[in-house]
């Protein structure tokens, strides 16, 4: 048997712990989004551009198209950090409703317990594999910038 005050406390920490999984899922979406319109942004600035950058010479014309390519890359990369995946949040009503409805409340709470934590770990490995893409996506646009850069610096030398 175990402590009914003990079982509270844990179920009401996983369920913050749940709840903060979702302000991170939002948070990543938030800042794939960003970078995405960031380097949309970045394309729409180069279309402009677009004559005069045909007059520059090969090695700034390098540079710009290997950033372009890295720009479509970073966009590919947060695209797959918000790809929609199945995020698990527990319990499910129709379940709990029929399969614990007469259950001791104890039991139904350490049941959900361990169905919240099975959430976490599994919604903590998708937003871990966000974040991954997230960090690649930022470092691809910062390399990109970076050869942007370097071709304003080549085209004004």
């Amino acid at each position: 048997m175990t402590d009914n005050d003990s079982v509270s406390i844990i179920y009401a920490s996983i369920e913050v712990a749940i709840k903060n999984q979702e302000k991170q899922k939002a948070s990543l979406e938030a800042k794939a989004s960003m970078l995405i319109a960031f380097a949309g942004g970045i394309f729409a600035l180069l279309m402009g551009g677009s004559e005069k950058l045909a007059s520059l010479d090969v090695t700034a014309q390098k540079c710009i198209l290997i950033s372009i390519a890295l720009f479509i890359v970073s966009v590919i990369l947060a695209n797959m950090a918000v790809w929609i995946r199945k995020f698990r949040s527990d319990p499910n009503p129709e379940i709990l409703a029929k399969n614990y409805l007469n259950t001791e409340p104890e039991e139904l709470k350490l049941q959900l317990i361990s169905n919240m934590i099975g959430s976490w770990n599994e919604n903590h490995k998708i937003l871990e594999k966000n974040a991954v893409y997230l960090r690649f996506t930022f470092i691809t646009q910062m390399i990109a910038f970076i050869l942007l850069g370097t071709a304003l610096f080549l085209a004004i030398r």
